[in-house]
């Protein structure tokens, strides 16, 4: 009997997943309206009775209008006049720590671009390999790919270093600054 039900339920698939979404369906729909109108018909009740509640009462509240509009921030001649003045604050000499650490900043970042570079074109070498399975080959750029990990996270926290130090060191700066400026 039961090879009998499976063959049905095969052959039938569809039309019973049309029926049972047909009876959801309908069983929605009367659960709705049923729902819907004993609700209605409890507000409608509740209403008569009770007095409104203070959140459901129209509130007025008086505010002073804004006319002033914040200003927003253009790139123009002023904010260029601004961020040499901020740098002159930030690095006091053409040839200082700070100086030295933006350079490190600026290698560090070529570096981390060609290393990123050179791991996407090696990744997809060793796939390559890994797809035609050629042993030596993979063996190969697995190793390459081994060897050059050290170099790559001494270049990572290079820059992690340098951003920090330089962070700091214009932080200082510019707190010293202030304190020379405001507080003499």
């Amino acid at each position: 009997m039961a090879p009998n039900i499976s063959k049905f339920v095969n052959q039938n698939q569809n039309s019973i997943l049309c029926a049972a979404g047909c009876v959801a369906s309908l069983w929605i729909l009367i659960y709705g309206r049923t729902n819907h109108k004993s609700k209605v018909n409890s507000e409608y009740h509740n209403d008569r009775h009770q007095k409104p509640l203070p959140e459901d009462q129209i509130q007025y509240c008086i505010t002073e209008k804004k006319d002033k509009r914040q200003q927003k921030a253009h790139v123009n001649a002023e904010f260029f006049k601004q961020l040499r003045l901020l740098l002159g604050i930030l690095i006091p000499r053409k040839w200082s720590v700070e100086s030295g650490l933006l350079i490190a900043v600026a290698a560090s970042l070529i570096a981390r671009s060609i290393s990123d570079i050179w791991m996407i074109s090696n990744a997809t070498v060793i796939e390559s390999t890994i797809i035609t399975m050629h042993r030596p080959g993979f063996r190969k750029a697995l190793l390459r790919y081994f060897a050059a990990l050290p170099a790559i996270a001494v270049v990572n926290n290079v820059l992690r270093w340098s951003i920090g130090e330089l962070k700091l060191r214009f932080r200082t700066n510019l707190t010293k600054h202030l304190y020379n400026d405001y507080l003499k």
